[in-house]
């Protein structure tokens, strides 16, 4: 489980997830409506966590190890990706752009 996750520092392994650091990101995942798939914490966390039984409790080591900053916060989480949807093609008219090497070319 902490191997998947940690896996997840890997653009290539980050295709239906990613992972979220520190207590202000999770706290916006939560209010944004993110699906949480899993989170790993310290213990002494475990009083805010209640709520959430996706929850793995882990050392602070496995902390480290799986949090990309030197000081983690005390909680790491994978988050689900939004899947991209389309607007409603039947009404209006519509450009879409790929690639677009400088956007301040394309206009206001």
């Amino acid at each position: 489980m902490v191997k998947n996750a940690k896996k997840l520092h890997q653009k290539k392994y980050r295709k239906t997830s990613y992972l979220i650091e520190g207590w202000h990101l999770f706290e916006e995942a939560v209010q944004a409506g993110a699906k949480i798939e899993k989170i790993f914490a310290l213990v002494e966390y475990g009083d805010k966590l209640v709520d959430y039984p996706q929850t793995v409790f882990v050392t602070e080591e496995i902390l480290l190890d799986l949090a990309d900053s030197q000081t983690p916060q005390g909680i790491v989480a994978i988050v689900q990706k939004e899947e991209d949807q389309l607007p409603d093609l039947s009404q209006g008219k519509y450009l879409f752009l790929e690639d677009v090497q400088d956007p301040g070319n394309v206009g206001p």
